[in-house]
């Protein structure tokens, strides 16, 4: 991916500002995911919910910070820090937790995770 600054063909709008925003847009998505994910996967294993709670707050703190980034203007460097970090703490939670036996959610964590902590850092 790249984050570097080009201009557009026309209208003068940056192709930055553009490709950032759609980033922000995907993980907006992302934290969405995660806020919803413990209940619909819950439907192929009953044990989701009992590992998979803190999704749900991991995933409303991403949703929110990231309205908050894309409503605010330049100069977000804190928030976008914020984001890191709970993609981070999504990602390593299976780690942290140990709850590698319920796979499902897992791995739902460690590729949400890792794909917001990547379009974070971008």
């Amino acid at each position: 991916m790249k984050c570097e600054s080009s201009r557009a063909a026309s209208g003068g709008m940056t192709l930055e500002v553009f490709t950032l925003k759609h980033l922000m847009r995907l993980n907006l998505g992302l934290g969405l995911w995660l806020m919803i994910s413990p209940f619909v996967l819950e439907l192929v294993n009953r044990r989701v919910f009992r590992v998979g709670w803190e999704d749900f707050l991991l995933g409303f703190g991403i949703a929110t910070f990231l309205l908050c980034r894309l409503s605010s203007g330049r100069g977000a460097e804190l928030l976008d820090f914020v984001i890191m970090a709970l993609g981070l703490t999504t990602l390593l939670n299976p780690i942290i937790y140990h709850y590698f036996n319920v796979k499902v959610v897992a791995w739902n964590n460690l590729v949400v995770g890792s794909m917001v902590l990547i379009l974070a850092i971008c």
